[in-house]
């Protein structure tokens, strides 16, 4: 009996340790990617205004390049939102292991979205604080 008892805890550790205890789950992964994704789409109006304050303020301005570089940097990270929204697979594949190592590369990949959102939008204000 105390043999039983002593295989079924040595099957129960093993079988708690086989799953993804390190946050990489399916619903875990598509929660990352969603949250990534969630924290930066209502900043894509204020990434266009300020790339737009950028553009208008460099008019006649010394720093004309300046400013100009960093509205290219934000317009090119609002592009790369938008390219990272048009290619997200919501199906995300057939098996839980494909899904899984999709949301992986996705979530990669929005993190990179979001960096350079939060990013050039701090740049860019900064510029048109000074």
């Amino acid at each position: 009996m105390q043999k039983l008892k002593s295989i079924s805890i040595l099957l129960l550790i093993v079988l708690f340790s086989c799953t993804s205890g390190n946050g990489d789950d399916f619903e875990t992964l598509k929660k990352k990617v969603m949250d990534a994704h969630d924290e930066v789409m209502p900043k894509m109006g204020t990434l266009r205004k300020t790339a737009k304050e950028l553009t208008e303020k460099s008019l006649g301005n010394s720093d004309s390049l300046m400013l100009m570089e960093s509205a290219m940097k934000i317009s090119t990270a609002n592009d790369n939102m938008m390219n990272w929204m048009r290619g997200f697979d919501p199906n995300f594949g057939e098996s839980e292991a494909e899904k899984i190592d999709y949301l992986k590369k996705e979530l990669v990949k929005i993190e990179k979205v979001r960096d350079d959102m939060n990013a050039t939008l701090t740049a860019g204000k900064k510029l048109l604080n000074q």
